[in-house]
């Protein structure tokens, strides 16, 4: 088994460890093209037109031709941010670095008017800083896209002011909501906007909240380095992959001219924010998906099932494909017709 390690340059700021390539393991009794595969129906979706397909790149992302990209988010607690000097510093140096720090990570930053706009709305919701000495903690939680920006802003956030300790943790966007929206968290990181009951219990508890947008993230379909059979997916291909009642457990169901082996898939979980979107964006319902896959609300855990496995298919943010490049290849993505970009 090896590692797969940040460059020199970069520093590792992934939730939990760095992710590790793994080996793909031979399980005995195993054959390729098993019976079942000769008599599984396909999903008789056309393939797409190459011409169509379109890598996530910065170019892609920022025309809208990339068909799976999302802002990403930070909710504060409103009275928190107006009581708390340490969290109102930390929120300021966020808006102010978040930018750069988002470019260094891998995801797509906003222009000046968005840090612009941001900082505003900070002057907006706290006219006067809160007084007292900086000092104690931050607590934020939620998204694990999100993650690694937040905590990089920390690290450096951290050097400058070591009086005051920030704790990022992850739990997944609607994990991390459910902290939020009872008061014990200061910061949510979201990689979908707050849904309606969220903001139901909000109120219910006396929750105010400002939201403040961070970065863009485009959600990557990867595969295997080893498969050199699928380059290119349609939405149409996609949900028939991952709806609810999909039939889809080999790859020759999608293409007759793919392998006849299982296609073991991997995704964010139910807490995620991720899965929300993938799934209302390719199924066509928020947290409507098939069961029988491996999810997990960390996406190293997802990066290390695709890297060791020839027949993995998953998506994960764009931030974890950058820094596993080396074991992972990007699925290029045909948009439905009705794809208009921006």
């Amino acid at each position: 088994m090896g590692s797969v390690l940040c460059p020199p340059s970069f520093r590792c700021r992934w939730p939990g460890t760095v992710a590790f390539l793994l080996t793909a393991v031979v399980l005995s009794g195993c054959s390729s093209g098993t019976p079942d595969a000769a008599q599984a129906p396909p999903i008789n979706v056309p393939p797409p037109d190459p011409a169509r397909c379109v890598l996530p790149t910065e170019e892609s992302v920022r025309s809208g031709a990339y068909p799976l990209a999302r802002p990403l988010f930070i909710y504060v607690n409103k009275q928190s941010l107006r009581e708390k000097p340490q969290l109102y510093q930390f929120v300021r140096y966020y808006l102010e670095h978040a930018g750069e720090l988002a470019n260094e990570i891998g995801y797509f930053p906003f222009g000046d008017d968005v840090r612009n706009e941001n900082l505003k709305l900070l002057e907006q919701t706290v006219p006067e800083p809160p007084s007292g000495p900086a000092r104690g903690d931050v607590h934020s939680d939620g998204s694990s896209t999100v993650y690694p920006v937040t905590q990089a802003v920390a690290e450096e956030f951290m050097k400058e002011h070591p009086d005051i300790r920030v704790l990022v943790a992850v739990s997944g966007t609607g994990g991390g909501f459910k902290k939020f929206v009872r008061g014990e968290t200061d910061i949510n990181c979201a990689s979908r906007p707050i849904t309606e009951s969220e903001k139901v219990l909000c109120e219910q508890n006396g929750i105010e909240y400002v939201v403040f947008k961070v970065c863009i993230d485009a959600i990557v379909v990867a595969v295997n380095t080893e498969n050199d059979w699928c380059d290119c997916l349609s939405f149409e291909q996609l949900r028939e992959i991952w709806k609810p009642d999909s039939v889809v457990q080999y790859w020759s169901q999608i293409n007759p001219a793919w392998p006849p082996e299982p296609i073991r898939l991997y995704g964010a979980d139910t807490d995620s924010g991720t899965f929300d979107y993938f799934t209302e964006a390719i199924v066509g319902e928020a947290r409507a998906s098939r069961t029988d896959y491996t999810p997990s609300a960390d996406d190293n855990v997802l990066v290390r099932g695709i890297a060791g496995d020839r027949y993995a298919l998953g998506y994960i943010p764009y931030a974890y494909y950058v820094e596993n490049k080396s074991s992972l290849k990007a699925v290029r993505l045909a948009p439905p017709a009705q794809h208009q970009g921006r």
